[in-house]
């Protein structure tokens, strides 16, 4: 049984690795939206990605230990940010410490915890048709993320079929090697600088696996003389104010509630 006792106003707390960077600026808004309509208290603990080396963000991670089980009545969990670039895995077996808590995972399938999903094989599909059929280009350079992220796995998938689907041929020097999240313009360097690449000529459209990875490489060309759209088409997946990421929070929200009350009927419904 949960060690809280249940007076007043339902506490979730919501586990991110940051509220101002990319989808995170408007997910952040629709959060807070979504418990002051729902009447519930908000408790954020902003702890950065897990065991990621760069800076201070390791250090953050202590926040999470601050996660009191007597203070809450559930959690929101956006661990697809915060495992980063872990295996989902890793990403599950940091969450084992909030058994004690009714969970609701964003963006990541964690066994049998409520989650909501994104479908980004579906929607990076339908931007790379849209470049084949309205625009006619044919060679699609194309930024990948970090390994071990499922979504970005699923838009690479999606780029692979694609291409498969309308008889494009597969060209490996096209694709970028794994890169994290903020890697926009190493992905450029290693397309133009270590493959020779020329834009507009080798490839007529570069494709990354998300908005943050396609601003970094649309400086990066346009840095360098390429003119965007007019030499080379940029497109990336995850618009940071985008509606979705307030719908996102909205089905949380309900979800939370909704796991709480079947972890221990009562709850959350003052």
């Amino acid at each position: 049984m949960h060690p809280k006792a249940h007076h007043g106003r339902t506490t979730v707390g919501f586990l991110t690795a940051n509220i101002h960077i990319g989808a995170a600026r408007a997910l952040w808004h629709g959060v807070v939206d979504a418990a002051q309509q729902r009447d519930v208290n908000l408790i954020c603990f902003l702890g950065g990605g897990l065991r990621i080396r760069e800076g201070f963000e390791a250090q953050r991670n202590v926040i999470y230990d601050l996660v009191d089980a007597r203070r809450l009545d559930g959690l929101v969990s956006w661990s697809s940010a915060i495992g980063g670039s872990l295996a989902s895995d890793e990403v599950i077996d940091f969450h084992q410490r909030f058994e004690h808590l009714p969970v609701v995972s964003l963006a990541l399938p964690m066994g049998d915890i409520p989650t909501v999903l994104v479908d980004s094989y579906r929607g990076m599909r339908a931007v790379i048709v849209h470049l084949i059929e309205a625009h006619g280009y044919r060679r699609l350079a194309f930024i990948r993320g970090p390994e071990s992220h499922y979504y970005a796995q699923e838009r690479f998938r999606a780029y692979t079929d694609v291409l498969q689907e309308y008889g494009l041929l597969f060209e490996p020097h096209l694709v970028t090697r794994p890169v994290q999240w903020e890697a926009g313009a190493e992905a450029i360097q290693i397309l133009l600088d270590e493959r020779k690449l020329r834009p507009q000529v080798d490839f007529e459209a570069v494709v990354a696996v998300s908005d943050l990875l396609a601003l970094g490489a649309l400086k990066t060309l346009q840095a360098r003389g390429v003119q965007i759209p007019g030499d080379v088409a940029v497109v990336g997946f995850n618009d940071p104010t985008s509606h979705l990421a307030l719908d996102a929070a909205w089905e949380m929200f309900n979800l939370m509630l909704q796991a709480s009350r079947a972890f221990l009927p009562g709850w959350g419904m003052d």
